[in-house]
């Protein structure tokens, strides 16, 4: 993409001649991304494809045609992250080889993370997502602030974490959100035991690691619908 200014503060974006943005910006982030390219005719094999060239697939990685399938990025709706894909591709080999494994990739509870300053990873489900599946009065959303041990006599940064729980499924955690220090480091533990169906009583009868950050996962109590703010406290 090109990017240029257009005066008076505006800036012009151009993916291609056909994708043009044009806008006033207080900053501009340039990020590197890449596109699935599908264009090598797989409509003429009786493959659908997304509008946006991506292709359509079921659960089991089935394309509209038969005997093709389709993993990783060039798929429509799945993350796009490579190890996503070695683990798709990994189950669809069993699954054709072997008529003993049923097991579908499981793309909701794939955790993933924004490598910024401060880290942001999450797992699961978004609070809107949530409450759209199951409704505002099936879902719990616990929260805390907190300031990291490594920052705390420079920076003073403030970071957050939350919880997103279906409470008519035993308080299940379906979304886990953490933005701090080694965020991804953090959040690879606890997407395992989400794949496992772990609830907030149990993340909380966990004995977290002193000073650590990942510990303020484990001491998460109070609830947005009693407090939609908290204090951030420290060691």
């Amino acid at each position: 993409a090109n990017a240029k200014t257009s005066g008076g503060g505006g800036a012009v974006f151009e993916e291609d001649a056909a994708r043009v943005h044009e806008g006033s910006f207080d900053a501009v982030l340039s990020a590197v991304g890449r596109d699935a390219d599908t264009r090598m005719g797989l409509e003429n094999a009786g493959v659908r494809l997304h509008r946006n060239g991506k292709i359509i697939c079921d659960r089991l990685d089935r394309t509209s045609a038969t005997n093709i399938y389709a993993i990783g990025d060039v798929v429509q709706g799945v993350p796009e992250l490579t190890p996503a894909a070695i683990a798709a591709g990994r189950l669809l080999a069993r699954r054709l080889f072997d008529d003993d494994v049923t097991q579908a990739m499981d793309y909701e509870k794939v955790s993933t993370t924004v490598f910024t300053p401060t880290e942001y990873s999450t797992c699961g489900l978004t609070e809107d997502e949530a409450i759209e599946r199951f409704g505002d009065d099936s879902v719990e959303v616990y929260h805390s602030s907190f300031e990291p041990v490594e920052t705390a006599l420079t920076a003073k940064t403030v970071c957050y974490c939350k919880a997103i729980c279906h409470t008519e499924d035993s308080n299940r955690i379906v979304g886990l959100h953490f933005l701090g220090p080694h965020a991804g480091e953090v959040m690879q533990g606890f997407g395992l035991a989400m794949t496992m169906g772990l609830t907030l009583e149990q993340l909380q009868n966990c004995v977290g690691i002193h000073p650590t950050s990942a510990e303020e996962l484990t001491k998460l109590s109070v609830s947005k619908r009693t407090s939609a703010t908290v204090e951030a406290s420290g060691c």
